[in-house]
Order: structure tokens, then sequence, then C-alpha cells
């Protein structure tokens, strides 16, 4: 809101493509890293159109203090500092230190303040916290599902879910990243469309976590891979406070809790969940025979490749 003007962004995914100031609508033309490079009136006439160096800082005055502005991030209008949801960027380096554990086998990740891996024409670093590594379409789909997570923690009320959603979010890390403590590691060659989730293992030693997803059957469907990364956030969680599963019923806690989170999050997007986990019909909130049904199945499965005690 600015002197009484109220502005709304609309956005598929992780993309931004409009912007509605006091009922007008302004449409917006991003590049491959969703900078924005034209905007165009209802009649199509372009009334901006930024530029941008490397790192983000302007090159001409109808870069400054728009939102969005470069990678789509929002731009400070006194300072001219990017925020990117964990940290601000002031040209090439950040103001405060990597929030993500050190990887000293990353000799670009030794600068705690550089911004993505110092390759801003490859990388971007959407959340001040990682940069996005691997396949673009999949690193563009994995965005899309963290996005589609946001959007179900907005529209919950507040409380305890709510409150899980947000913690599950904030552990989630992108493809292929060895410079955080999550790596979400994605198989694109698999056919087989029954197939989505690969599993999630944290390493008691290090602490990192290693989020496998299988994304053919999802990476166009936003809905369902939050709802895979949601699920599979919700067990490093677990993880990290619990240790790795050893029994059955370690095992089939872990999966009750993470089918609960998902359920949350169906419910934030008013959408039926798998095994009918949360169903807009029925009001109720999270359905826990569904969350048995989900758990049992997945423990099955576990119980069937690891042979654990209670098995």
């Amino acid at each position: 809101i600015d002197n009484g003007v109220v502005t709304d962004f609309v956005s598929l995914g992780a993309v931004p493509v409009a912007r509605i100031t006091g009922g007008a609508a302004t449409y917006i033309l991003p590049d491959y890293q969703n900078t924005p490079l034209f905007e165009l009136d209802s009649a199509g006439n372009i009334t901006r159109s930024p530029d941008f160096l490397s790192y983000g800082r302007p090159a001409d005055a109808e870069g400054q203090g728009e939102i969005p502005s470069y990678t789509g991030a929002a731009a400070d209008p006194t300072t001219g500092f990017l925020y990117l949801g964990a940290r601000y960027l002031h040209f090439s380096r950040f103001l405060s230190v990597d929030p993500a554990p050190l990887d000293p086998t990353s000799p670009t990740g030794l600068n705690r303040y550089a911004y993505a891996n110092d390759n801003p024409a490859r990388y971007t670093d959407p959340f001040g916290r990682y940069a996005c590594k691997g396949r673009k379409e999949d690193c563009d789909a994995v965005a899309k599902g963290r996005a589609s997570a946001k959007t179900a923690i907005r529209r919950l009320p507040d409380g305890p879910g709510k409150r899980r959603l947000q913690q599950v979010l904030m552990v989630l890390g992108p493809p292929g990243d060895t410079s955080t403590d999550v790596t979400v590691t994605i198989n694109s060659g698999v056919t087989d469309n029954k197939a989505v989730a690969g599993g999630t293992r944290t390493d008691p030693k290090t602490g990192a976590s290693t989020v496998g997803i299988v994304i053919s059957a999802v990476k166009n469907n936003p809905a369902k891979l939050g709802g895979i990364l949601v699920h599979e956030g919700e067990h490093v969680v677990d993880q990290r406070i619990n240790g790795m599963p050893r029994t059955r019923n370690d095992e089939m806690s872990g999966e009750r809790a993470a089918y609960a989170a998902q359920a949350v999050y169906y419910q934030g997007l008013g959408k039926q969940g798998p095994f009918m986990i949360y169903s807009p019909a029925d009001g109720n909130g999270v359905n826990f025979i569904g969350v048995d049904a989900g758990a049992t199945i997945s423990t099955d499965i576990w119980c069937g490749a690891s042979g654990a005690p209670g098995c």
C-alpha cells in the first residue's frame, strides 16, 4: 500500500507475471532467471524496459526501486538493496553471512557473503541461501513446488499446523546443491509416473540431509510437487530430532508426521490430498484415517527394503 493505493502481484509458480495497482494491470515479461525484461499495459504497449548488470545492479533508471526487480526479487526503494528471503544483497555481496552450513569441499562456498557461487549468469539465489544447480527445467519445477508450499502457508490460519509447515519449508534445499545442509537430488530419467518420491536420509555424523525425488510424474504439477517437498521436508525435521528410523515403529511415527504435514499443506491449498488425508468436501481438517493408511503403505515399503526390527 502506497498513499492508500493497493498493489497486488500475480505469479505463475515462482515467476512474476503481473502487477495490479489501483485496479490497473501491468504485465511482466521475464527472462530465464525471472528478471523483468519488459512491462506492458493492457493495450500491449511497453511501459518499462529495465536493464540490470550482473548481480542485480540497475544499468538505468528504469531498473531502480521497482518490484519485481533482478531475478524477481524485491528491491528496497530507499537503499536499492535486493531482499532475497533470508538476506539482503548489495551488488555482488550479501549483507549478512550465509545461514546454511559451510561445505569445505566447495571453494566458492568459502565466501559466506557471495551470491550464487559468484556465477550469476548460470545460477540464482532466490532465497538468499543457495545456488540452484542442475537442469533448469528441474530447478524451475522445484521452485514452483516451493512456491505452492508458500501459498498454502499464507492461506492457513495461525496455529501449530501453519508453524510446522513454516519450519519444514525452512529446511528444504534446491536440486543438486552441495553448499547447504539439505540437498534435493532429482532423478529426471525415470519414466514410471507412479514413482514420485525417492526418500530422505540424514547423515547422523554431519546432520546433512538428502531428499530424493523422481520428478517425471510431478514436474508439471506444482501442487503435487509441493506436497512431496513438504512430506520429505517433514522427514528431515524428524530425522534431525530423532535420528534415522531403526524399527518399524520409528518409521511409522515418521510417516504419520509426514502425511499429517502434507494434509495441512493440502488444507492450505483447499485441494484433495492422497489417501484422502484432506478433502475440501469433508471440511473436518486432517483425516487421520487417511494419514494412517498412507503411513502404513510407506512403512511396509520401507520394511521390505530394510528388514528392520518389527518388520
